[in-house]
């Protein structure tokens, strides 16, 4: 499942996703944390894919940190 789809399925918003990998609770997760997220999720990460998303990952997380404010929705 790609992260739409499984947000479409489990009718949960992306932001819903995120607060689920954010166990701190600091309203941030590494990039590593948000993608074993992904994958204890049962949202499929194929390991080709795995290149990209880590390279959109570090453009929206320069500092390796991924923000919940990414996610809400507008």
């Amino acid at each position: 499942q790609t992260i739409k789809q499984y947000s479409q399925e489990k009718d949960a918003a992306l932001g819903d996703v995120f607060v689920g990998m954010d166990k701190k609770k600091l309203g941030s997760v590494t990039i590593q944390e948000f993608i074993q997220g992904l994958q204890n999720s049962g949202i499929e990460v194929q390991e080709s894919q795995m290149p990209k998303l880590v390279d959109l990952l570090d453009a929206i997380a320069p500092e390796n940190l991924i923000n919940y404010s990414i996610f809400r929705s507008k």
